[in-house]
């Protein structure tokens, strides 16, 4: 069953099928896309943080840009035969085969450090707890920039 509809951006009067119908309707993807673009428009204008006059300096920005655009450290990892080389050692090393949720950690930091001595099985949620304890205690240290 179709029902008359008016255009959300240009006032259009058109046609949809009942089923259809949402909270925002549009006569055509020009009219979608045009409502889309002012709204981002006014929202980079007001509401983004990153673009709001006097929230940050031109340096900060570029900081916390730097920051997202860090490589992970997934691009430092070799691969052998598919899977990482230090999970398949620490396959090797345990036994068995990882559980969805264990992830292997590097003792020293070092991510080409592949001995079996350095790797270590823990869950995901031991290693972020091992993480964030870590980040604090050098944060304490004051081996962390504030900004």
């Amino acid at each position: 069953m179709k029902s008359l509809m008016f255009c959300c951006y240009c006032g259009a009067v058109f046609e949809r099928d009942s089923r259809k119908i949402k909270k925002v309707n549009f006569c055509s993807r020009d009219c979608l896309h045009s409502y889309n673009r002012e709204k981002m428009s006014f929202y980079n204008r007001s509401t983004n943080p990153m673009n709001i006059k006097g929230c940050e300096s031109i340096e900060q920005r570029t900081k916390k840009r730097n920051r997202m655009l860090k490589p992970t450290k997934a691009t430092e990892y070799k691969k052998f035969l598919g899977d990482f080389e230090h999970r398949r050692i620490a396959k090797l090393k345990i036994g068995r085969d990882l559980a969805d949720d264990e992830v292997v950690h590097h003792i020293d930091g070092d991510a080409t450090n592949n001995k079996p001595s350095n790797l270590q099985v823990m869950t995901r949620a031991e290693h972020m707890r091992h993480h964030i304890r870590e980040y604090w205690q050098r944060k304490k240290a004051g081996l962390i920039d504030e900004t």
